[in-house]
């Protein structure tokens, strides 16, 4: 059985070692070394880490029975930053079960309506199919290739 919750700050290290190896195994070889680089630092920021201590980047963690197995990451009230499923555990509907999670926390604490996300190409198919779209061409920064996109109402 899948638990989803907000993690806990001593899960915060595990969560993001999920982060990294899942970016590795499905991303990283689309990314440049630039882009590679980029999405190391973002997630190994010390900022991150003190903003998520802080309460101000929310991040919620799929558990099986210990084990740690899909992370979403919620910035700005509003923006998914992260979402991450070890791949063993793809197509058993965690990601969405995840990203429900976090909706409705940001519905519920915030009372946010809409939704964005810059989605990485591995991941456009799986927020399209979620009721997210498009809000400009694919680009790139700092080497990350993504699509922003947008969910709910304005």
């Amino acid at each position: 059985m899948v638990e989803i919750r907000e993690i806990k700050a001593k899960e915060y290290a595990p969560a993001m070692k999920l982060v990294w190896q899942t970016f590795l195994q499905f991303e990283a070889a689309t990314y440049s070394r630039e882009g590679v680089e980029s999405f190391q630092e973002f997630i190994e920021d010390p900022l991150l880490q003190q903003m998520f201590l802080e309460g101000k980047y929310i991040i919620h963690g799929a558990f099986v029975e210990d084990e740690i197995v899909g992370v979403a990451g919620l910035r700005n009230f509003n923006h998914i930053s992260l979402l991450f499923v070890k791949k063993q555990y793809h197509r058993m509907g965690i990601a969405t079960g995840l990203l429900d999670s976090m909706i409705a926390f940001a519905k519920k604490a915030y009372r946010e309506h809409s939704f964005t996300v810059n989605a990485a190409p591995y991941a456009v198919g799986f927020y399209h199919k979620y009721g997210f779209y498009d809000t400009g061409r694919e680009r790139e920064q700092d080497g990350v290739i993504y699509t922003p996109m947008r969910y709910g109402i304005l």
